[in-house]
C-alpha cells in the first residue's frame, strides 16, 4: 500500500494506527488482498501440508509455482491499477 493511500484512510477513519501492521487486513477500498487458490484457474482454496512423511521438495516446488504463475501477476495488475511502479 502505498503512503498517500493510507494517509487518505487515516484522515477518514482516525482509529487507524500511524503504521499499517503488515499482518492485519484492515478493510476499505484501500487494500487489496486475495487468497492463492482463488487466483488459480480452478478458483478453489488451496492449502500445503507438510507433516510426517510429506514430501517437503514438492510442496516448496508447488508454492513457488502457484506465486509465479498466480500471486505475482495479480500484484503487478494490483500495482498497475493503482498507479504504482
Amino acid at each position: 500500500m502505498n503512503t498517500s493511500d493510507w494517509a487518505e484512510a487515516r484522515s477518514a477513519r482516525p482509529h487507524l494506527p500511524e503504521r499499517p501492521a503488515p499482518g492485519l487486513i484492515y478493510g476499505g477500498d484501500f487494500a487489496v488482498c486475495a487468497r492463492i487458490g482463488k487466483l488459480t484457474l480452478d478458483g478453489s482454496d488451496k492449502w500445503w501440508r507438510v507433516y510426517g512423511d510429506v514430501d517437503v521438495a514438492a510442496v516448496v516446488a508447488d508454492v513457488l509455482d502457484d506465486v509465479r504463475e498466480y500471486a505475482t501477476p495479480w500484484f503487478a495488475e494490483q500495482m498497475r491499477a493503482r498507479g504504482c511502479r
